[in-house]
């Protein structure tokens, strides 16, 4: 018995594609998908004075394996005790709900999985056809 295995074509867009990545070309699209959600954040972000929608931010970690897009918070408030830093981003209570001073309670506003996944959709198949034949 044997066993034979025919294979037609070749790698083309997936070196190429890991050439760009390797060069960095791809560090600049990554850079302009990030600045397009953290505007579609702003946007989205629930405003009493602004000062929460105008906190957003992001950061881009390259390591030798991996690239990491976290998008930052920077108003916070002190109390609830969400870190070490006895601080909590004032996001994390809008997404989340609380519970005010005069007990009353703010119900959750997701506000960013809506925002956030069709940017990541067309983000996927913009990667997808860059490695497969358009």
């Amino acid at each position: 018995m044997s066993i034979r295995i025919n294979s037609e074509g070749n790698f083309k867009h997936t070196e190429t594609l890991l050439r760009q990545a390797i060069n960095k070309k791809w560090y600049k699209k990554l850079d302009d998908f990030a600045k397009d959600v953290t505007e579609a954040l702003k946007e989205a972000t629930p405003k009493d004075t602004g000062k929460t929608s105008e906190s957003w931010g992001y950061e881009i970690e390259t390591s030798k394996n991996s690239t990491t897009i976290t998008w930052t918070n920077s108003n916070h408030i002190e109390g609830y005790y969400y870190n070490s830093d006895r601080l909590t981003p004032i996001v994390l209570l809008i997404v989340n709900g609380h519970a005010t001073a005069n007990g009353y309670w703010i119900a959750p506003n997701d506000f960013i999985t809506p925002v956030i996944n069709p940017y990541m959709s067309n983000f996927k198949k913009d990667v997808w056809l860059e490695v497969t034949d358009r």
